[in-house]
């Protein structure tokens, strides 16, 4: 009895130890899951005495590592799995993300019926029957959720996580913030939880605490997925260049991840690489070929393509499988919008919400897509339903305070345009801007011969923070000056910047080319040659609105870097060194077009592309020129335009705005073996002229014959003006000052010194020169117009006198008296005695006794009525 009974229990023993080690499995793989650790979390759940929890957080593991086919096989193990709720569900998921959708809801339909009180089946059973457009039914699966929420004395992380996702879907989103705050509170190794509030807080276009919660996440897990996509998708608008780090290296360990190619081909898509995109998507939907995320981009990537007829068949197949898949128009009217097809995306946006008027994300698209064709009463309309649907997202929130903003705005119309400018703005700048968008029509209407039916709308924002909600819907994106959506353009205004870091005028130029070939073309023209076409025209108008980027060029001849037109325009995402180099080379593909097929064949490209046409097909129509003899032939053009044989750069010696210091002997060294060492001479020359070496000179001379355009800082220019002003050669310093400028229309500092030396000059022309570039730049002191204002009066030129005075008298300079008699005087001389007197009074008004403007009312009392 006692030997029996001790065997009895040695067994129980070792039953127990089993069933502990089963337990201690489970608790290591979950903790293993947690930390990202999933092929080890994978070796610890497959036990050999498999349990309904080790079997959910098996699945769980295989299906981050993408294998979606294992995690199924999981359940295989246990021949009556569909006895168990949690697996029931469990299977349902994976097979939604297996896109096998009948087989998902059946699942989850099947859990709920077993246990109406397991809350991960409610809600993914209401997901989808939202997701069909079955809302009732969806809302009730939500309100039950939320009514054990409400009836559980201390609901746990589970709950209160599922609470969260539920209130999405009711669009109670404050609430579903503050729950997945306490669902973190109360699980903070549950990195889903974290994901789930960043694809919140990304879905209101909060990208800040979208990027912050996903960073949290990754800290926990530094392999999830979803939280590294969430990163890239925050950043792309402000950096596009960290979304493809990212994607790169999600790529090298997860590349037949469903999420990684799905995410690929969407960043592919939007920066022109549709041939990789293509790759993506058609490896993504060899797995699972019914995937209505998938198939919706595969849409979008032959709408990138110019095949409507395959986006149509998509379409088809999409709204098969879900009749009520609003999406696929949401996201259509999202990528045509994102490529200025404003017109378009507004049918697609209403399509929509004829399925389902809820989409909000579709209201707020629609209402943004007709701000951006200036039709703003309609916009509004739509964005304060968008709003009042859902008050937490920042984009349509950011639209409606800036437009109720307008109220401060004035607006000038003139022939063509409609000007609209902060009331503080507006008497300084909207002359400039209403006389040089009409110079600026004229000039694009003569060479481009078309003829608009509507006004062009013009928006300038004294904040820049103001142009990037007009343009992005949130403040930021500081790479931009000016944005031109077709009928729309929107740009800064000189006080959105720091003085001297652009020129306004030429960004308004730039953005009116856009107005032209996006008009011509129906806003199809590609970015490569929208981009080209508008740097050209604006230093075609002018030399100094130049990008000053031949070095650029040079260098990349050099090292043979000269984009391919197939990859350019992939350049315009991504580091902005690339892009910005991107938008010069285009300005010289469009030079060289114009120079060697004349204007009419730029023309006929804008046509071609108006018609779809691929670039391919655009080239051989009208240049009769494939993609490789149009890189050869341009390649062949900017090797004989931009041969500078002669000059030897060491580029290693570019060092952002200042030069990295160098050894003297070292350099004077270089400079003995070489004296075309266009570096060594100007660092040569600026040491000796710092300490007032003559000797200097003819080396900064030098390097001004070798290589004129050259205005970047230290230039030969800028170093031999400021030692001749020292001097008080006044004419030499001038000389050199005025060629800057012309290079160099960004210069205010350059052009203000250029002012002060023809002041001692007595040098008026130069003077007014320097004026007029000066208020390209920034307009806003008084004394300037003034002095400018002297000038004109004194060249008989009263209008532009007046208009100089008046800009004056609007900055409230002190002597607002003299003012408004230069105002008297200047109309007075214009034949316009009734202002005159008005201002002759005005200045007599403040001082009573200043004896000149008692005289001009007295000449304006005796003219002629």
């Amino acid at each position: 009895m006692y030997i029996k009974r001790r065997i009895y229990n040695s067994a129980a023993a070792i039953l127990l130890t089993l069933n502990l080690l089963a337990a201690q499995d489970v608790v290591d793989g979950k903790r293993l899951f947690f930390s990202g650790d999933y092929q080890d979390a994978i070796k610890k759940l497959s036990g050999k005495r498999p349990s309904i929890e080790s079997l959910l957080w098996l699945s769980r593991a295989t299906e981050e590592t993408g294998d979606f086919q294992a995690a199924i096989a999981v359940f295989d193990k246990i021949a009556d799995w569909t006895s168990f709720v949690p697996l029931l569900n469990r299977m349902g998921e994976v097979e939604l993300k297996r896109a096998h959708y009948k087989k998902a809801k059946n699942l989850f339909k099947q859990a709920v019926t077993q246990n109406a009180n397991f809350m991960p089946a409610n809600y993914n059973l209401g997901k989808m029957l939202y997701e069909w457009g079955e809302f009732d039914k969806a809302t009730d699966y939500f309100n039950r959720i939320i009514k054990a929420f409400r009836e559980t004395p201390y609901p746990d992380a589970q709950l209160t996580y599922f609470t969260a996702k539920a209130c999405i879907y009711l669009k109670r989103f404050n609430d579903a913030n503050d729950l997945f705050y306490d669902a973190h509170k109360l699980d903070k190794n549950d990195w889903r939880i974290l994901v789930d509030w960043g694809n919140l807080f990304l879905s209101k276009y909060n990208f800040a605490d979208a990027q912050s919660t996903y960073t949290d996440a990754l800290k926990i897990n530094p392999n999830c997925i979803q939280a590294k996509i969430g990163i890239a998708n925050a950043s792309v608008q402000k950096n596009a260049g960290i979304a493809f780090k990212t994607l790169e290296g999600l790529l090298k360990k997860h590349a037949d991840h469903k999420s990684v190619l799905l995410f690929a081909a969407q960043l592919n898509n939007l920066a022109g690489k549709t041939d990789l995109a293509v790759q993506n998507i058609e490896s993504a939907l060899k797995k699972y070929p019914q995937d209505l995320e998938l198939l919706t981009v595969s849409a979008l990537i032959s709408l990138k393509r110019k095949k409507q007829d395959k986006f149509n068949s998509t379409a088809k197949q999409v709204f098969a499988i879900n009749p009520q898949y609003s999406t696929f128009w949401a996201e259509s009217g999202d990528y045509l919008a994102k490529t200025y097809l404003f017109t378009e995306a507004v049918e697609y946006y209403r399509k929509a919400l004829e399925i389902s008027p809820g989409n909000n994300k579709a209201r707020g698209g629609l209402g943004t897509a007709l701000s951006r064709l200036a039709r703003l009463d309609e916009a509004k309309i739509e964005l304060e339903k968008a709003f009042k649907d859902d008050a937490y997202n920042i984009w349509t929130g950011n639209l409606l305070k800036l437009f109720d903003s307008y109220a401060e705005y004035d607006t000038i119309s003139t022939a063509h345009f409609l000007i609209r400018l902060h009331k503080n703005d507006k008497p300084v700048i909207g002359a400039y801007a209403a006389e040089l968008a009409e110079k600026a029509y004229a000039a694009y209407k003569a060479r481009y011969k078309f003829e608009f039916n509507f006004p062009i709308t013009i928006e300038i924002f004294p904040k820049h923070d103001d142009f990037a909600v007009r343009c992005f819907g949130l403040p930021g994106s500081q790479v931009f000056l000016g944005i031109c959506f077709g009928p729309l353009v929107t740009m800064n205004s000189p006080r959105a910047r720091p003085v001297g870091s652009f020129n306004w005028q030429e960004t308004l130029w730039h953005e009116l080319a856009h107005v032209i070939h996006l008009t011509m073309t129906d806003n199809r023209i590609p970015r490569w040659l929208a981009e080209g076409v508008a740097v050209w025209e604006t230093t075609r108008a002018k030399k100094s609105w130049s990008m000053n980027m031949e070095l650029s060029i040079i260098r990349a001849l050099r090292e043979n870097n000269i984009i391919p037109l197939r990859e350019l325009n992939s350049g315009f995402a991504g580091d902005p060194a690339r892009v910005t180099f991107s938008y010069y080379q285009s300005s010289l593909m469009v030079e060289f077009i114009y120079e060697q097929f004349g204007m009419q064949a730029l023309i006929s490209l804008f046509d071609a592309y108006k018609n779809d046409k691929h670039t391919a097909i655009a080239l051989k129509n009208t240049l009769d020129l494939d993609d490789e003899k149009f890189d050869s032939e341009f390649l062949t053009w900017l090797q004989k335009n931009y041969n500078y044989s002669a000059v030897h750069f060491e580029f290693a010696m570019q060092h952002g705005k200042k030069r990295p210091q160098k050894n003297k002997k070292d350099i004077a060294g270089r400079l003995a073996k070489d004296s075309t060492d266009f570096y060594a001479l100007l660092q040569i020359g600026e040491q000796k002229l710092a300490q007032d070496d003559s000797s200097g000179i003819p080396l900064l001379q030098k390097t001004i014959m070798l290589f004129p355009e050259y205005v970047a800082y230290g230039n030969g220019y800028w170093l031999l003006a400021n030692y001749y002003f020292k001097k008080q050669n006044y004419q030499q310093a001038a000389y050199y000052l005025q060629e800057l400028t012309s290079y160099d229309g960004k210069n205010f500092q350059a052009n203000s010194k250029l002012r002060l030396a023809a002041r001692k000059l007595g040098d008026k022309t130069l003077e007014a020169l320097a004026y007029e570039n000066i208020m390209e730049i920034y307009p806003y002191d008084p004394l300037l117009h003034k002095n400018w204002g002297d000038i004109l009066y004194e060249q008989k030129k009263y209008a532009a006198a007046i208009r100089e005075y008046s800009i004056e008298l609007a900055l409230k300079p002190v002597d607002r008296a003299g003012t408004h008699y230069r105002l008297a005087r200047a109309y007075f001389a214009a034949a316009n005695p009734k202002l005159a007197r008005r201002h002759a009074l005005k200045s007599l008004e403040i001082a009573p006794m200043f004896l000149p403007a008692q005289e001009i009312l007295v000449q304006s009392q005796k003219a002629p009525k």
